[in-house]
């Protein structure tokens, strides 16, 4: 299996602009039916396309779908690595090429739309040609909801940039303020507070902001975009006295896009019964900072803790409602109607819609309507595309919701799931096609064990089957076929597993009883042998086994890189989003002296502010003096993004990671190093940071370096296939 490395230095070597003529004679759009499986061509195809064209194909498929392309590539360059002609998919549909995937040379390739767009082009230099032909299936989107982009606000800090991909402000287009919050609950429907609503005179007076970060700028995410609003749909039984009832529903004028940094939050069907005490709910919005004080026009986030009803002083309470508490910490004026965010395995639920308080990080609770509570009053309206979820830390019986028999799990580890067929014990119904799409945290492993299994035998399966693909693919095309009755027992390769079952037009049915699991986790990372870079030390030889290209040992192995990709927000004025991958055309072979770094996920809202990290490299030893031959390393203490921005005269972002050390430093040639954090009680190393840029090396300004936390969901969603140590 390939391996991805990520580097930064990459994104900083992979910079272009779009050129102007790109694509002025070929630039094309087409929608895609729902039942679309198309073969899309390079021009003249069979024949090689003119030497110096350019085509683009913008592809869309209706909301809900994604488009699956399998492309067959014959454009050969003549040297190695590919410098002339090259072939861009965009999985989220982006039209320009920078920051989409590249390829070149003779081969297949095979990707999937993140949603509902794809962009295919391809750039020809003046003395190359070559073809491409692909094949494209619309298939329905498994429904997803609650992803984050990473790890009012009194007392909070900024948001990361999209980090909330479900958020909306309620903007009023005469004043471009945001007044309230929001949700997205479907691709038509936003769930808010009914006090938000109901001084509103008539639907142009309010539009849906999503996607955005600063209302105020354009410059930090390309997913921003406004909605008008169609219908207004308030509560019947809201009371404006005792806040009762305080819930409303805006329905856009058309589809919302969703993309990675817009999409619906989970709604709670599975905590129907849950109190929520003592838990810790994120709240997210643009409102003031302290009571009476300036809005925010940058998302602002903190984190609260749901009170026990009967510990609660605050008035008008209910079981219809529930209160949070955090000492300096609050919602506060204009964050009314926002989410009380639950944050599951990798998804958030809304559990409660901010309504009221007193004054803003006071002594007293604030008070938000629980969403279980309204739940029957949002399935009045028969809103497309919701999904009902688990709920976490649980055994579960997983059957047909609401007529459908295909849905996503998301395991937590140490819980264990029941999977039974439709109707079951009895058997399930003719002509049917379920698909379950199974997920484990990454680094981890599903296993299924289905003790009894019952389905109608026939020749190869072909009329009743159950199907596992143990790598997880939707098109089942590695799957094993089950029929008959016996036992099933299964182990995904990696952290997915999908099965279908599908009934014949002429069956009896059949059922069957599955236990899913995860197993206990078999791998390592961060291993550290033994007990660069300005006033550093030289490294023990393989003292850092995930080190890529270590020199003059025994154990050092060259590997020919196959694809570089580059995040698709990389700016170098002023640097953000300094991140990239390479991966190798071979799996890189782990031994005593090589091995991963592990990734930061238990570390997500850790800003190791005031901890030391090491840095490794062969960089120069000072600015413009000579490179090291050996690896070396440095002890760098992390400082606070406020002293950094104030250090450097400039605003430094949360994406970013500041270090500083009197005489030491990283220096030219050490960018893309890890910055590795050490746990202090399993001496593990986790790859926090990757070195950026600095000033000269070893000055009195800090050195900014990209924070890892902030881009897992990237790398994850760019490396699908690789499996990774969840330590």
């Amino acid at each position: 299996m390939p391996v991805w490395l990520v580097l930064v230095a990459a994104a900083l070597c992979l910079t272009s602009g779009a050129r102007g003529d790109w694509f002025d004679s070929c630039d094309r759009e087409f929608q895609l039916t729902n039942v679309a499986d198309v073969t899309l061509n390079s021009p003249f195809y069979p024949a090689n396309y003119p030497s110096g064209s350019s085509c683009r194909f913008v592809l869309s498929a209706p909301p809900g779908y994604t488009i699956q392309a399998s492309c067959t590539v014959n454009m050969v360059n003549p040297g190695t690595p590919c410098t002339t002609d090259f072939l861009y998919i965009s999985t989220e549909g982006f039209k320009s090429p920078v920051g989409s995937e590249f390829f070149c040379g003779k081969g297949t390739i095979n990707r999937q739309s993140l949603f509902n767009k794809l962009t295919i082009s391809y750039i020809s230099s003046s003395t190359n040609s070559g073809s491409f032909t692909c094949r494209l299936v619309v298939q329905p989107q498994q429904c997803d909801c609650g992803w984050s982009r990473t790890p009012k606000i009194v007392g909070g800090t900024d948001a990361g940039v999209n980090e909330y991909t479900s958020m909306v402000g309620l903007l009023d287009p005469l004043t471009a303020n945001v007044f309230c919050s929001g949700a997205i609950i479907s691709v038509r429907h936003v769930l808010t507070a009914a006090h938000c609503t109901e001084t509103i005179p008539n639907v142009g007076r309010v539009q849906a902001l999503v996607g955005d970060h600063d209302y105020r700028s354009a410059l930090e995410t390309p997913y921003s975009a406004i909605y008008n609003i169609e219908q207004i749909i308030q509560h019947e039984a809201y009371n404006v006295a005792n806040r009762d009832n305080d819930v409303s529903l805006l329905k856009t004028s058309v589809n919302m896009d969703w993309n990675r940094a817009v999409g619906p939050v989970c709604l709670p069907f599975s905590y129907s019964s849950y109190s929520f005490a003592n838990l810790e709910v994120d709240i997210a919005g643009w409102g003031t900072t302290s009571f009476g004080g300036p809005m925010s026009t940058v998302l602002r986030k903190t984190t609260l803790t749901v009170l026990p009803n009967g510990s609660c002083s605050a008035a008008f309470l209910n079981a219809m409602k529930l209160c949070t508490f955090a000492v300096g910490r609050d919602s506060c004026q204009y964050d009314s109607g926002g989410p009380l965010y639950l944050r599951g395995v990798q998804r958030m639920y809304a559990i409660g819609i901010i309504s009221y308080g007193s004054f803003c990080g006071g002594s007293t609770p604030s008070v938000s309507s629980r969403v279980t509570s309204q739940l029957n009053w949002i399935l009045r309206f028969r809103l497309p595309l919701l999904l009902l979820l688990l709920l976490l830390g649980t055994a579960l019986v997983v059957e047909q919701v609401q007529g459908q028999c295909s849905f996503t799990l998301d395991m937590k580890f140490g819980s264990t799931y029941q999977l039974v067929s439709p109707r079951y014990p009895q058997n399930y119904p003719a002509n049917i096609e379920c698909t379950y799409t199974i997920r484990a945290p990454y680094g981890y492993r599903i296993a299924v064990d289905c003790p009894t299994l019952q389905i109608p035998k026939s020749t190869n399966c072909k009329l009743d089957s159950l199907k596992v693909s143990r790598t997880g693919r939707l098109d089942f095309s590695d799957a094993y076929f089950y029929c008959g009755v016996g036992a099933l027992l299964e182990k995904s390769t990696g952290n997915s597993l999908t099965m279908r079952l599908t009934s014949a037009p002429t069956s009896f049915g059949g059922k069957f009883s599955c236990t899913l699991s995860i197993p206990e986790q078999n791998c390592e990372c961060g291993r550290k042998k033994t007990q660069r870079i300005v006033n550093g030390v030289e490294t023990i030889v393989n003292e850092f086994p995930m080190m890529a290209a270590l020199i003059d040992v025994k154990t050092k192995t060259i590997y020919v890189v196959a694809q570089f990709l580059s995040h698709y927000g990389f700016t170098l004025k002023p640097v953000a989003n300094d991140i990239a991958m390479v991966r190798t055309q071979k799996a890189i072979q782990y031994n005593a002296a090589v091995g991963p770094a592990c990734l930061p996920w238990r570390y997500a809202r850790q800003s190791f502010e005031g901890l030391q990290l090491e840095a490794t490299g062969w960089g120069d030893l000072d600015f413009g003096g000579p490179r090291s031959d050996t690896l070396q390393k440095v002890q760098l203490s992390v400082i606070g993004n406020s002293q950094c921005s104030q250090r450097l005269g400039s605003t430094v972002p949360y994406q970013q990671l500041c270090t500083f050390t009197p005489d030491r430093d990283t220096c030219q040639a050490d960018s893309g190093g890890p910055l590795f954090y050490t746990n202090p009680s399993s001496g593990l190393l986790y790859n926090v940071g990757l070195v950026s840029f600095g000033f000269a090396c070893a000055t009195e300004r800090p050195s900014v370096n990209t924070r890892v936390t902030e881009f897992l969901d990237w790398i994850m969603a760019n490396s699908a296939t690789s499996f990774y140590c969840f330590r």
